[in-house]
């Protein structure tokens, strides 16, 4: 059973998004930020030190995958970008990650015949570059923050480990779907677009958007504050 969505809307109207993607910042991994630190200004090669430098990479990085992948509508397999709104937020030592959606020509039920989404371990014989971004980068690890690992069949805060199954599909009023899971491995996978972890090279997560979970996420990312600590400082020197 698919999510409804709104199909009775004007044309010139957006009802509910298609997908909801968070993009994270590998601020040690990537060679070409590295080179760019080594040979400007200070010559620091620390990220959190150089947050201009950085941030200004990462939004060329994006906006690369975006203009070059994702509204190409040769390579993009879910028709034309049509509109999206992205929402950048910082760790407090400076990791830059983006929450997102978009809307796409091409709806849920179509993406899904595609199998655009995948939540599987590949075959490291067929799809060997895939397979090792996915197990370095979209493999999760139950730890303190998520609720610690889990017992009889209990899932952890983020929903894992996911239920096996032979089908996407979404049941009513459910913040998110539940992918095809067929292995045992495939149940600690985070949702990913194939394409876009081969360009990235880092950690996503891609999940087709429900009206329950898009409710809850705009309620969440409208009143969320931005990280903020205090500090008491005594010396100029050591704040210098």
């Amino acid at each position: 059973m698919i999510c409804p969505f709104s199909t009775d809307l004007p044309p010139y109207a957006y009802s509910l998004p298609q997908i909801f993607y968070t993009i994270t910042m590998a601020e040690d991994k990537w060679p070409q930020l590295r080179e760019i630190l080594e040979s400007t200004d200070n010559n620091d090669i620390l990220p959190t030190n150089r947050p201009l430098h950085v941030y200004m990479f990462y939004r060329n990085y994006l906006n690369n995958i975006r203009s070059k992948l994702w509204k190409n509508q040769n390579l993009a397999r879910w028709g034309k970008w049509e509109h999206y709104f992205e929402h950048d937020e910082f760790q407090n030592r400076g990791t830059i990650h983006t929450h997102s959606f978009a809307y796409t020509k091409k709806k849920i039920p179509e993406l899904i015949h595609l199998n655009l989404i995948r939540v599987n371990v590949p075959d490291p014989n067929t799809e060997p570059e895939l397979y090792r971004l996915v197990t370095i980068f979209q493999i999760h690890y139950c730890d303190h923050k998520c609720g610690g690992p889990t017992s009889n069949g209990e899932q952890c805060s983020k929903g894992f480990s996911q239920p096996l199954s032979q089908i996407t599909y979404c049941s009513p009023n459910t913040l998110r779907y539940v992918y095809r899971h067929t292995k045992e491995e495939d149940r600690m996978v985070i949702p990913y677009h194939p394409e876009t972890l081969l360009i990235w090279r880092e950690h996503i997560n891609f999940q087709y958007i429900t009206i329950t979970g898009f409710a809850k996420y705009i309620t969440k990312y409208v009143t969320k504050a931005e990280p903020s600590e205090l500090f008491d400082i005594d010396e100029n020197d050591e704040y210098r």
